[in-house]
């Protein structure tokens, strides 16, 4: 992304072609506002240290990651949130309109190979993993 220019074009072919482009880790490092409005950019995942703080009692983490999620959907854009791990962060994530949840709460990262059997499995295993948060 040091180059904007060469970025932007980039994106657009992918985005072109069909693909649904992620900005990574929003609001941290070198995500910016102005990609927003630059790129065609179809998802903001939310990154794992704003979910960690939503029950830590940090004043700001709750809103921080509301308006997140207020802003990727006045945007037409949906969200990501990295690195769920307790049931009750799912539920605020959801309450609040997280489009796309992913973390240990449903998995631990997985082969190839045990990633089918997740698949074929995964229903049952995602239920479980909700109530044993």
């Amino acid at each position: 992304m040091s180059n904007m220019e060469t970025a932007f074009a980039a994106i657009s072919r992918l985005h072109e072609a069909g693909l649904r482009i992620a900005l990574d880790d929003f609001g941290t490092g070198y995500s910016s506002l102005q990609y927003l409005s630059a790129m065609p950019i179809s998802f903001l995942k939310i990154d794992k240290k704003f979910v960690d703080d939503i029950f830590s009692g940090k004043v700001t983490a709750q809103p921080l990651v509301k308006s997140i999620l207020s802003l990727a959907a006045s945007l037409g854009m949906h969200t990501i949130s990295e690195g769920v791990e307790k049931l009750r962060q799912l539920e605020f994530l959801a309450d609040n309109g997280a489009h796309i949840i992913q973390g240990f709460l449903f998995s631990r990262p997985l082969t190839a190979a045990d990633c089918g059997e997740f698949l074929r499995n995964g229903k049952a295993r995602i239920a479980a993993a909700m109530h044993t948060a």
